[in-house]
């Protein structure tokens, strides 16, 4: 019995000592470059899962790749709220990424946003309450914007819509007040369709200029209903 004891007892310790050895190549995998908290994987794949303060800098760039040991990593993928609250200036997206939900929402400091990477959706609330946000351009890929994506961006004035885009969330530039400007291109080959939620009743409530001064022709006006009142699930063509 004493015998068995024993080796009941060596087991427990060798697994012990395998999990924490397991624990500890995991935590290796989490690094930091330029401010960016990154998950590498074994297979070259880096996720972004949180930024150091200290470290950030004010004119974030999220590279298409990162190195660490020298090797090299494509950055795939955010986790939900991956810079909220940010004190970051300025956000260039070289990655081929989506923007997760509430990724960088309440970044109050935030004034332009370039997305350079084939970046194929930005999801909800990506980038609401970010008040001083003045400009934005989209990656030519982005089909979705979703829910709430730029709500209460107060200093946007001109968006221009990518290109490809199929679908426009629900609220996605509602309270952008002083917003006067939505550039549509008219090549568009796609539908651009409301999200089919209770909340999907308009693009652009609470503007203070869109409907009077928009650039959008006056089919597209008609077809968005003054953008006051969109039925749900509504799809227009251009």
């Amino acid at each position: 019995m004493k015998t068995i004891n024993l080796k009941f007892n060596f087991c427990l310790i060798a697994l012990a000592i395998l999990s924490m050895s397991s624990f500890n190549a995991m935590a290796d995998d989490e690094v930091t470059i330029n401010g960016i908290d990154y998950l590498l994987t074994d297979d070259g794949y880096a996720k972004i899962v949180n930024f150091d303060a200290d470290e950030i800098s004010d004119n974030l760039i999220i590279p298409m790749t990162v190195t660490h040991d020298e090797k090299a990593y494509t950055v795939y993928s955010m986790v939900d709220k991956a810079f909220t609250g940010s004190q970051i200036k300025t956000l260039v997206v070289e990655a081929n990424c989506d923007i997760s939900q509430d990724a960088f929402a309440g970044c109050a400091l935030l004034k332009s946003v370039k997305m350079n990477g084939n970046i194929s959706a930005i999801k909800t609330g990506a980038f609401r309450r970010c008040a001083n946000l003045e400009t934005v351009i989209f990656s030519d890929g982005t089909e979705d914007i979703g829910i709430n994506a730029f709500e209460q961006c107060k200093n946007l004035k001109t968006i221009t819509l990518p290109k490809n885009l199929k679908k426009l969330g629900g609220n996605a530039f509602f309270m952008c007040t002083n917003l006067e400007t939505v550039n549509l291109n008219q090549t568009y080959k796609n539908k651009i369709e409301v999200e089919k939620t209770e909340k999907a009743k308009r693009f652009f409530g609470g503007t203070k200029y869109l409907s009077s001064r928009t650039q959008m022709s006056d089919k597209v006006k008609k077809s968005l209903g003054g953008y006051g009142n969109i039925k749900m699930g509504k799809s227009v063509k251009f």
